[in-house]
């Protein structure tokens, strides 16, 4: 089992404080993992919030990367009762659901201290989603998310506040684009998914970036041998690819993609994004429908309403009632 990392954050643009403990610490962050939507959905409210109260729940390997520097207090937790005792007056935690080893301790940890369970949206919600934990409160992108992944349970609720990857997104577009044109067309990968398989996947992306000269830009997670392999096969067979790591929002060209939450995120940024895949199976195009992305070919491609207010600030303030208002 892996060990985890505890960490407690400064009062000063979120710099480490040793003066501060645990005793404080009320409010439980979980970071799976140092992506983008999971720092937007996870870490961003912490500006907003009293640090002092705040303790983050995540790998060492993430600590170590975090921007925030808010591992200060190190402390190994590979029990659930060893968090029970390092955090005795938890009032809510904030999660991405309980599907992975951090989140599934913080779950555990909060129903035995009748603490909130939250958990944020930090993508697109497919059929293949996870269950929502017992007794969750969900905080989603919409009212059509928020009913479609709740489906009907009489334990779980929901609050629409937004997304806050797609509210970035657009503030960067807002920021660094320079206008124009996009003068090229990239297919996002999606190899690494499980919703359609992976044979189907690697045919829709081959085909479209020959037909169109697309160029191809690999998921993150496209890092195992198979997609390796394919990544090799592609490039062999003349299709270039999209390495220049820039953040998505910042780049100058047109995207496609099966349903990647990154069409979402360019299409806030003001790049023009669709979708495209043969033969759709009903639910993908019900998800389509759900977030209205536009099918490639469109006149006109996929527009993301902007947010009234900023995502994480809202989840800040449930977070806070949750946890007994400020102090």
């Amino acid at each position: 089992m892996p060990g985890t990392s505890l960490g407690t954050t400064g009062d000063t643009d979120l710099q480490p404080d040793e003066s501060v403990g645990v005793d404080e610490v009320d409010i439980l962050l979980v970071l799976d993992s140092l992506s983008p939507s999971q720092l937007a959905a996870i870490l961003a409210p912490m500006r907003h919030l009293e640090r002092s109260r705040v303790a983050v729940l995540t790998t060492p390997a993430a600590a170590a990367g975090l921007p925030t520097a808010a591992g200060s207090k190190p402390l190994s937790i590979v029990q659930v009762s060893d968090l029970d005792l390092a955090l005795p007056h938890l009032r809510c935690v904030l999660a991405v659901g309980d599907y992975m080893h951090l989140g599934a301790i913080a779950h555990a940890t909060a129903l035995g201290a009748n603490a909130a369970f939250l958990v944020a949206q930090h993508g697109i919600v497919t059929p293949h989603a996870p269950p929502l934990p017992k007794g969750a409160e969900l905080l989603a992108w919409s009212e059509e998310d928020g009913e479609f992944w709740a489906g009907g349970r009489n334990d779980v609720t929901s609050h629409t506040v937004g997304g806050q990857l797609l509210h970035e997104a657009l503030r960067s577009g807002d920021q660094q684009r320079v206008g124009g044109e996009a003068t090229s067309l990239t297919y996002l990968g999606q190899l690494h998914g499980h919703e359609l398989q992976r044979r189907s996947m690697a045919r829709a992306a081959g085909a479209f970036c020959r037909t169109t000269g697309a160029l191809y830009r690999p998921h993150p997670s496209e890092t195992d041998i198979a997609s390796r392999m394919q990544h090799r096969l592609w490039r062999l067979r003349g299709i270039e690819f999209e390495s220049s790591g820039m953040p998505l929002p910042e780049l100058n060209t047109a995207v496609v993609s099966v349903f990647s939450t990154g069409v979402l995120e360019a299409a806030a940024a003001g790049i023009p994004a669709w979708v495209d895949f043969p033969e759709p199976p009903q639910w993908l195009e019900e998800i389509w429908q759900r977030y209205g992305m536009k099918r490639f070919g469109s006149s006109a491609p996929t527009v993301v309403p902007p947010t009234v207010n900023e995502p994480a600030k809202e989840i800040a303030e449930i977070v806070l009632q949750r946890a007994g208002g400020r102090r």
